[in-house]
């Protein structure tokens, strides 16, 4: 039974060796097939330093009359853009539309806490701009 084994491990790699000359003088037979090595890369590594985290927009003045006497809706939306540093924080937070007043102090302190990756375009991170999102509220009794 060891002998089988053997005989075959050895078979195969008899044939495996003599297929790899075989291409490689099939290879050389062609005009104009050698050629010129790849030019070797180092990676470099980047350290990006840590920004500073920018300052907190300022909060919306709301009339607070106008807040606590309307009725509030029990469902809701508010679209805000901002842009995504190269650290993952969101600055330039601002709301764009809204169905109640009441819904964009909450989603401007939503959008604050927002982390992103930072897209990647040839191994560099870039600043996103104008990342449109929109918050659906919903209350509960």
């Amino acid at each position: 039974m060891f002998a089988r084994y053997a005989s075959a491990v050895t078979t195969g790699t008899l044939i495996t060796c003599a297929l790899l000359y075989a291409m490689q003088g099939l290879i050389n037979l062609q005009p104009g097939a050698e050629s010129e090595p790849r030019p070797r890369t180092i990676v470099d590594w980047i350290n990006l330093s840590r920004q500073a985290s920018p300052p907190p927009p300022p909060a919306p003045d709301y009339d607070k009359e106008t807040i606590t006497s309307a009725p509030i809706p029990p469902t809701g939306w508010v679209d805000v853009c901002f842009d995504v540093m190269t650290s993952g924080q969101v600055t330039n937070i601002q709301v764009t539309g809204s169905s109640h007043g009441i819904f964009e102090k909450s989603a401007l302190q939503a959008a604050q806490k927002f982390r992103f990756r930072a897209p990647v375009v040839d191994g560099v991170p870039q600043v996103a701009t104008n990342v449109n999102y929109r918050f659906r509220f919903e209350m509960n009794n």
